[in-house]
């Protein structure tokens, strides 16, 4: 089994990440609402703290419960095994190379004492799941779940304060029947990583039985 984990708000608070930093820029009003409040982080008072942390952008963050374990459980060193890769989609923009950037990330999962597979910069996550062969993604937007569901692959979404509407009752009365019916086929909604470590568990017997 591969798995394709998202960075930002998935395996890291982005609403404490963000706090932080706007009041480092001079702002203790600005919160994350979600994923695009990251588009105002340039902005978000007269010191730019985002550009001058870039590097260490990844190191600053605090990680939810569980994540680094469940992560670390599904780090396969064979091909036989599961694997497990991590996907930055590049918000906040980092104003680097994405080699660079896929280093720094390497980087602070190494520091963090978590194992990984791989780590992916790609804004494109149904393209770098067709690439890496991804059969279960965890990702918390709701719109890029859905995407990923649409393409076939198994997504979990964690529930954060800015996705807990998130439910198949509610996807059933906003699309279209066919559509929901592979949404419904392939969604599966957590509360916390310690439940998706179960699921991923789950998942993987299934398919190596």
């Amino acid at each position: 089994m591969n798995i394709l984990v998202d960075w930002g708000n998935t395996i890291i608070r982005d609403a404490d990440l963000f706090k932080q930093i706007a009041e480092k820029s001079g702002n203790v009003k600005t919160e994350w609402e979600n994923p695009s409040s990251w588009n105002r982080v340039r902005s978000l008072g007269d010191n730019n703290h985002f550009d001058s942390i870039q590097d260490g952008f990844f190191l600053i963050g605090d990680s939810y419960p569980g994540a680094i374990e469940v992560i670390s459980s599904f780090c396969g060193k064979c091909p036989e095994e599961d694997h497990v890769y991590i996907i930055f989609d590049n918000v906040p923009i980092i104003k680097k190379e994405l080699d660079k950037i896929q280093i720094y990330l390497a980087e602070s999962f190494q520091r963090r004492n978590v194992l990984a597979n791989g780590f992916i910069v790609e804004s494109n996550k149904i393209f770098a799941a067709k690439s890496y062969g991804i059969n279960v993604a965890v990702d918390d937007d709701p719109r890029i779940a859905i995407s990923l569901c649409l393409a076939g692959i198994k997504t979990i979404v964690p529930l954060r304060k800015w996705n807990r509407n998130l439910s198949l009752n509610l996807l059933e009365i906003t699309m279209k029947e066919d559509k929901f019916n592979i949404v419904k086929e392939n969604l599966i909604i957590a509360e916390d990583w310690y439940e998706i470590g179960i699921i991923l568990g789950t998942l993987s017997d299934s398919q190596s039985g």
